[in-house]
């Protein structure tokens, strides 16, 4: 059995994002969080999901969001 930690907690939740500077991070937070909150995810871990992804600059929302997201390049 392999661990696959590269593969998101809901691969079928996923996030379009525009490629370049237009990349709109809180469209894309709010785009995650919608849809964690439609999976059930409790609101304190969904808060802390957020609290990490705004940590740092726009790399750091995409890492955050790959972690529980697929994330598509439009």
């Amino acid at each position: 059995m392999t661990d696959n930690t590269d593969e998101p907690m809901y691969p079928d939740l996923v996030i379009p994002v525009n490629d370049g500077p237009e990349g709109n991070a809180m469209a894309i937070l709010s785009t995650l969080r919608q849809g964690l909150q439609r999976r059930k995810m409790d609101h304190g871990i969904i808060s802390s999901v957020i609290a990490e992804a705004t940590s740092g600059d726009y790399d750091q929302v995409l890492r955050t969001v790959g972690k529980y997201a697929t994330i598509e390049h439009t």
